[in-house]
């Protein structure tokens, strides 16, 4: 299963840099030395992905139940 966590912040300066950063792109992926890298998303991103994901394995469901 996969875990999350929520941060917030009211003025939230590492945000706004991370903002600035993803600028008009769609992910923001951090490399830093010696660590693993991570990817920032705006949340209609997420959506998105996880929309299609699940309509992936919808259709792959389907198509091994026809195949049975």
């Amino acid at each position: 299963p996969l875990k999350a966590e929520v941060k917030a912040r009211g003025e939230g300066d590492g945000f706004k840099t991370l903002e600035r950063w993803l600028g008009e792109n769609d992910a923001l992926f951090l490399w830093r030395d010696r660590a693993p890298p991570m990817v920032v998303l705006p949340l209609h991103v997420w959506l998105e992905i996880a929309g299609r994901s699940a309509r992936s394995n919808a259709n792959a469901n389907a198509i091994a139940r026809s195949a049975q």
